[in-house]
């Protein structure tokens, strides 16, 4: 009789870990990254399904208001936040970000 509880009790936990890992791949790919036109220049969104949950029209991190000058420079931030996302981390960008992307931040 024991036997057939530990039996029961470990195809439970496997399911569990099972639809687990189903749920956090599923919620990944659910996770995407657009450049958006902005006045003058670039900016990105990142979608959960088909929500926006991060509309940034300017570039993090700085003290001043700039957009992306180039598309490219928007899309490596964009896919930066949407991997710190799918990593469950903080989506902050910070000026180190900026300048491992290479992007351009003068004014």
């Amino acid at each position: 009789m024991r036997l057939n509880k530990t039996k029961s009790y470990l195809l439970i936990i496997s399911s569990l870990v099972l639809l687990s890992a189903f749920w956090i791949f599923n919620k990944d790919e659910l996770l995407s990254a657009k450049v958006i036109k902005v006045n003058n220049g670039y900016g990105y969104e990142v979608l959960y399904k088909e929500n926006v949950i991060i509309k940034q029209e300017y570039i993090p991190a700085i003290s001043y208001k700039k957009v992306f000058v180039s598309e490219a420079d928007a899309w490596k931030v964009a896919t930066l936040v949407e991997y710190k996302l799918k990593q469950r981390e903080k989506p902050i960008i910070a000026i180190k970000d900026l300048d491992s992307l290479d992007v351009n931040i003068n004014k």
